[in-house]
């Protein structure tokens, strides 16, 4: 199974595109206690849209969520960080970071 996987991976898949759609949604990172976080970020088309904020677990990030925000782009103001440690944004380098503590965007 394994080697069928490196296969597809190495042969296969399409990391230009796959690329390609990643670039298309505005990304940003800012500093939030310190760290370096990452977060995807579409404006509604409209006034005064409700915001969406969406959270990955592991071992998910932010892509796991492309589906879902094509779906609701413009309607919403949608906010997808990626975790402390995961994806495009730092880990931390303190102890006891906990889940109450992860920092929304």
């Amino acid at each position: 199974m394994i080697k069928q996987t490196l296969e597809f991976w190495r042969t296969k898949f399409d990391w230009s595109e796959t690329v390609s759609r990643i670039n298309k949604i505005p990304q940003f990172t800012t500093d939030i206690l310190g760290l370096k976080i990452h977060f995807w970020h579409l404006k509604a088309e409209v006034e005064d849209a409700p915001t969406v904020l969406m959270l990955h677990g592991w071992p998910d990030s932010v892509y796991g969520f492309h589906g879902v925000v094509s779906h609701l782009k413009g309607r919403y103001n949608i906010v997808v960080p990626s975790l402390p440690g995961y994806g495009w944004s730092e880990a931390s380098r303190v102890k006891g970071l906990c889940p109450v503590e992860v920092p929304q965007p």
